[in-house]
């Protein structure tokens, strides 16, 4: 599983997941439509999480990416996702972890190592303080 952590300024969920987005499909993970698909998902089915670290996990079905990558965007301030256990609330996320899966199957077992991921104070609390390239290795370590 390949991870790439960059950093972002933002203002709305639209701009984090394009920039997000923008830097998965830069590399070759993922398709030109991934962007859009990603946007429109989160409308439909939100993926903001209330936690300690509340984050958001956006992505889209198999077809819109090239090779599996999870892309971790820290942003320099909150941006609110509408809630997925709540669509009448929001989350004030200062990450987003854009998940780009070759195999729709595939992403309930990520979504899962995921939340095991979020849930982890002092990883959470490495992911935002280590530079982004020594966050790539302490992920790499975790997520396989």
């Amino acid at each position: 599983m390949d991870i790439m952590v960059i950093d972002g300024n933002v203002k709305t969920w639209e701009e984090a997941i394009s920039l997000s987005a923008d830097a998965l499909y830069e590399h070759k993970y993922v398709k030109e439509s991934f962007k859009e698909a990603c946007i429109k998902r989160e409308i439909e089915f939100p993926t903001g999480l209330p936690c300690k670290f509340p984050v958001a996990i956006p992505h889209t079905d198999a077809e819109h990416v090239n090779k599996d990558c999870l892309c971790f965007l820290r942003l320099n301030q909150n941006v609110k996702f509408t809630r997925i256990d709540d669509k009448l609330k929001s989350v004030n996320c200062k990450m987003i972890i854009n998940m780009a899966l070759s195999k729709n199957e595939s992403q309930v077992e990520m979504l899962s190592k995921l939340i095991k991921l979020i849930k982890d104070n002092n990883l959470m609390e490495n992911c935002y303080s280590l530079s982004a390239s020594k966050a790539e290795k302490e992920l790499r370590k975790i997520i396989k």
